[in-house]
């Protein structure tokens, strides 16, 4: 026969019930669910953030590319360039000739040239125009598809 205390201690030991066992993983399930979103979030913000840095990027390189070429921004052949203008075909200096033959003319329709194709082939719908004033202050503006999302970067430097 069983004492009080022997019965007492038998039935206080029970274990988990699976009504117990579900509410776990349900609150892990959705613990996890989170985990997803947030991983899912941060990457669609990395992909936007990536493209506004080659945006920018692709600014300064055609910054770059006017200070390089002192005699082409002199000529003119920086002032206005078209949204997404390619010239319609490379020079023959560049392509054929003999390496650094090319005048600033050619040299600057080279670097519209290259600069709207890189711009093009980085950024989704990208495309770049340049415009200089009287003044000297350059304006390089990029624009792009970003979510289906127009977006536009400008940016301005005295040369």
């Amino acid at each position: 026969m069983y004492t009080l205390t022997e019965i007492k201690s038998t039935r206080s030991y029970h274990g988990f019930s699976l009504v117990e066992v579900l509410v776990a993983l349900l609150v892990l399930s959705i613990g996890l669910l989170g985990l997803a979103a947030l991983q899912t979030t941060g990457l669609k913000f990395n992909q936007q953030s990536y493209q506004r840095t080659q945006a920018t990027l692709q600014a300064y390189d055609m910054l770059d590319r006017i200070r390089a070429n002192p005699l082409g921004k002199t000529a003119g052949k920086y002032s206005s360039v078209a949204l997404g203008y390619r010239p319609p075909s490379p020079p023959s200096c560049v392509t054929g000739g003999t390496p650094g033959t090319c005048d600033s003319g050619q040299m600057a329709d080279y670097d519209i040239d290259q600069w709207n194709l890189t711009t093009a082939n980085l950024l989704s719908e990208g495309r770049g125009q340049v415009s200089i004033n009287a003044s000297s202050v350059c304006t390089i503006t990029i624009t792009w598809k970003e979510n289906d999302i127009s977006m536009q970067l400008d940016v301005q430097a005295q040369l």
